[in-house]
């Protein structure tokens, strides 16, 4: 049986909600912990950067933060007013996190995060 997209969502409040996503696998490929210092692997800051990116787009979404850890990845954003669906925010975070990795080279292009 194929296992479902690991991306869990959580209304916190009216219009905020808290967004974790996994890496494929679970592989600890975005950073790793220095103490209680997260340090970012360059494919670490891509989600950052896309995460920013995506949140100052037309979606019109606010974000409290975005930790990324070794393998997973936890935000805060509101919703409320955006253009599009939280689904599509999270798509586009990570499609935008993918494209800008096979630029850089970080990941190859049969690479799946």
């Amino acid at each position: 049986m194929q296992r479902r997209n690991q991306t869990r969502t959580f209304a916190i409040d009216r219009g905020w909600f808290l967004v974790t996503f996994v890496t494929r696998h679970r592989r600890r490929c975005l950073g790793y912990l220095d103490g209680p210092r997260f340090v970012a692997h360059p494919l670490g800051a891509l989600v950052i950067e896309a995460w920013e990116w995506t949140c100052e787009g037309p979606m019109h979404v606010r974000s409290l933060v975005v930790q990324p850890m070794p393998e997973h990845v936890h935000g805060v954003v509101c919703m409320d007013g955006a253009a599009s669906p939280l689904d599509r925010f999270v798509a586009a975070v990570k499609g935008r996190t993918t494209r800008r990795a096979r630029e850089e080279g970080v990941i190859g292009t049969s690479i799946k995060l």
